[in-house]
């Protein structure tokens, strides 16, 4: 029985020291062909990859930022320009220089110009947030047009209140 086990023993020995050899034999082959310098040299190279793409997202998100505020300028701006109309055609309806009618016309046209330019900012916001850059533009396009309908008006009321 003794010389039984001893023989089971002794070849499960050979077994596992073959096996061991041959985890050997597979990276000794493995580090003789560059395995190891070739995986480091992968993964430098997607470490590179994602530095790269990291890089590319943070510039475009703080292009995106620094738009954002362009366009919440051009809403305050809108805002301040009807506030000031709207005192000017105040002024002028208190002195008599235009009628009622004419006061509130003028401010009709420049509130809804107003409300279009907030609207088109919106819509540029979302159009922008949803990556549908092509509606974007003919929006951004539209709110030239919109800033140009809007300084006509303020060319009006500075002639109506002079």
């Amino acid at each position: 029985m003794a010389e039984r086990y001893r023989r089971w023993a002794l070849a499960a020995a050979l077994i596992g020291s073959l096996a061991g050899c041959q985890t050997y034999l597979e990276q000794k082959a493995d580090a003789s062909a560059g395995g190891p310098q070739r995986r480091v040299d992968d993964a430098n190279q997607r470490l590179a990859l994602a530095q790269d793409e990291t890089y590319s997202l943070q510039t475009t998100l703080e292009d995106d930022q620094a738009y954002l505020g362009h366009l919440q300028a051009n809403l305050d701006d809108a805002q301040r320009n009807l506030n000031a109309q709207r005192a000017r055609l105040a002024s002028a309806r208190n002195q008599n220089r235009i009628t009622a009618a004419e006061e509130r016309a003028a401010e009709q046209r420049l509130a809804s110009a107003t409300a279009d330019v907030e609207s088109a900012v919106l819509e540029i916001q979302s159009k922008e947030a949803l990556g549908n850059a092509g509606a974007a533009d003919a929006k951004r396009r539209e709110l030239t047009q919109l800033q140009q309908k809007i300084e006509a008006i303020n060319e009006e009321i500075a002639l109506m209140t002079r």
